[in-house]
């Protein structure tokens, strides 16, 4: 079991290098609501780390909490991989939420599962424009072209 989940912070880890290195790039992510969901999703996983004790706080805004948390993470692996263990050995640890009581452990997962779909999304974004596709969806206005488009019907 030990080695599953080291294989596991070590994917986190390079998850997290793929969505900074893509970020540090100026990837364009706007057709995707990872500008909005990987920075509440950051903020979710420290705020589960500080369950434990923890002192990790976030400064940067939208997608520069990528890097900011990457740096964190590689600075502090030991502890951050300690504080997580400690999370996953704790089956009956609950937080509070908004909509009520819900398992740490649980969220933790989620958390790191997360990271992982959103780097295989930027992975995606990327591969992409090295290969020079064209844009699944205008930038001007997707909605004026869903308007002008329509329903195609035979």
């Amino acid at each position: 079991m030990d080695s599953v989940r080291q294989r596991h912070y070590a994917s986190l880890e390079e998850n997290l290098a793929v969505i900074t290195q893509a970020v540090q790039a100026g990837l364009d992510v706007r057709t995707t609501p990872l500008a909005l969901t990987l920075p509440l999703e950051l903020n979710r996983l420290t705020e589960i780390l500080r369950q434990v004790g923890t002192s990790i706080n976030l400064t940067a805004t939208g997608l520069q909490a990528a890097p900011e948390f990457y740096a964190l993470f590689q600075q502090r692996r030991t502890e951050l991989t300690a504080a997580m263990e400690k999370i996953f050995a704790d089956k009956r640890a609950v937080m509070r939420a908004e909509n009520g009581r819900v398992l740490v452990a649980d969220q933790l997962w989620r958390a790191v599962e997360f990271i992982g779909e959103a780097a295989r999304t930027v992975l995606t974004i990327s591969t992409q424009r090295e290969l020079n596709s064209p844009a699944q969806h205008p930038h001007p206005g997707v909605s004026e072209v869903s308007a002008t488009v329509g329903p195609v019907r035979r």
